[in-house]
């Protein structure tokens, strides 16, 4: 309950800082224009006492603003989002609950400064801010964007940060870039090299499927027939005698008319 009196506060402080800046320059405005006395061409001067306090006035709910949001808790950033009193002050509790983290509590503010817009509506408020969760090198840009007329507001951070760190996050980013490459080309050649599994499949798949043709049966070789054995009788001089001496007298003829050269064994079936 406390945190959400502190967050409804907070969204009113807001609107009555604006409007009380929006009455008193209204007011130093009419006593500065009764006051300015015509220029040359009777036109009247520009008050510049209604344009100071503009600027000052500026720079204080800038920094009243400033600080105010470094103090809420998450939940009320929450809360100021959700049931904020104005669009103003959702965007900017929005913008803010982005950067809280980073940025980390409210040290104090560095310089201030202040510009009234060529139309004199608005008053441009630059603040540089230093925050504990940055680096002391590191520079946080405050900008704040006042309308005199109707009390609305714009708020946003500009972090900036040192060259050495902008390099350094640079290469990093780039070392990651190539490592996402190259894992990225590795798993699609890994990929690659398993695609000839999808054949491999679909013919054992096909394979499958195909009636089983059973082998024919090959005829048994022929057994090698007996090999003629020679052998050499022809020194048996008594056999040679006895067959030529046969040999003659079926073709009824001497022995002088022919000569055994070999004698051959034929083989009995």
């Amino acid at each position: 309950m406390k945190k959400r009196i502190r967050t409804i506060l907070f969204a009113v402080g807001m609107t009555l800082c604006l409007a009380g800046q929006n009455a008193y320059a209204a007011e130093a405005l009419t006593e500065a224009v009764t006051e300015t006395a015509p220029s040359e061409d009777g036109a009247a001067s520009t008050p510049a006492s209604a344009e100071e306090y503009y600027l000052e006035s500026g720079k204080t709910y800038a920094a009243t603003l400033i600080q105010q949001l470094a103090s809420l808790s998450e939940e009320e950033v929450k809360q100021a989002i959700e049931e904020g009193k104005s669009a103003d002050i959702k965007v900017i509790a929005a913008t803010w609950d982005g950067l809280r983290e980073e940025l980390g509590e409210f040290s104090e503010i560095v310089s201030q400064d202040a510009q009234m817009s060529e139309d004199g509506k608005t008053v441009n408020v630059t603040s540089e801010v230093k925050y504990q969760g940055v680096p002391e090198k590191t520079s946080v840009i405050v900008n704040n964007a006042i309308n005199v007329r109707d009390g609305s507001a714009t708020m946003d951070w500009e972090i900036k940060y040192p060259m050495s760190k902008l390099i350094a996050e640079a290469g990093l980013n780039t070392i990651l870039g190539i490592g996402i490459v190259f894992i990225v080309l590795l798993f699609l050649s890994f990929i690659i090299g398993q695609i000839h599994w999808i054949p491999d499949l679909i013919e054992k798949a096909a394979k499958k499927d195909q009636p089983v043709v059973s082998a024919p049966v090959k005829a048994a070789a022929p057994a090698p027939a007996a090999e003629v054995v020679e052998e050499d009788l022809t020194d048996d001089e008594e056999l040679v005698a006895v067959i030529a001496a046969a040999i003659a007298a079926s073709e009824q003829t001497s022995t002088d008319g022919f000569v055994v050269r070999s004698i051959r064994k034929a083989a009995r079936r």
